[in-house]
C-alpha cells in the first residue's frame, strides 16, 4: 500500500522539465503535422500570413492546388519535399522546428525565421490534444499513480 509519504517523496523526485521534453519527444510527429497544417493555410509562427505571391497566373494556380490558404498566399507547399521533410529537434528547455530540405534556408531567408513554429491557436491545439496527455501518462507512470 502506498503512503502520503512514499507518494510526496515520488512526486519530489519529479524532474516536470524531463518529462516535458520526453513527451514533446513522444508527440513528435503530431507536432510536425500541427506545422505543416498551419503552412496550409498560408500562416506563420504569429498568426500572419506567410506572404503573397507575385504573380497572380502563380497565384491563380496555387490557389486551385490548396484552396486553404486564400487566394494569392503563401503556402510553401509546391511539390512537398519541404513538408516532407519537417523534423523537431528537442532540446533541454525548447523545441525547434526545422526542415531538412535543401530549400529551407533559402525560405527562411525569403520569408523569416517565423515560417517555422506554432502560432498560438495551434500550439495550444497541439498541447490540449497532442502533450498534454502524453505528459499526463507520463508523470503518472513515473509516480506510478
Amino acid at each position: 500500500m502506498t503512503t502520503v509519504e512514499d507518494l510526496l517523496e515520488r512526486v519530489d523526485g519529479l524532474d516536470i522539465g524531463f518529462e516535458s521534453s520526453m513527451s514533446i519527444e513522444d508527440t513528435k510527429e503530431q507536432l510536425v503535422l500541427k506545422q505543416q497544417m498551419q503552412m496550409l493555410q498560408g500562416l506563420d509562427s504569429s498568426g500572419k500570413k506567410i506572404g503573397e505571391y507575385q504573380s497572380p497566373v502563380y497565384a491563380e494556380a496555387k490557389h486551385r492546388l490548396n484552396p486553404l490558404a486564400g487566394f494569392g498566399n503563401v503556402d510553401l507547399r509546391l511539390t512537398g519535399a519541404f513538408f516532407r521533410d519537417q523534423f523537431v529537434d528537442v532540446r533541454d528547455d525548447e523545441y525547434v522546428i526545422d526542415s531538412a530540405d535543401e530549400k529551407a534556408d533559402a525560405l527562411v531567408k525569403k520569408y523569416g525565421d517565423d515560417i517555422f513554429g506554432l502560432s498560438t491557436d495551434f500550439e495550444a491545439e497541439y498541447v490540449e490534444n497532442d502533450l498534454e496527455p502524453v505528459l499526463i501518462d507520463n508523470v503518472r507512470e513515473k509516480i506510478q499513480l
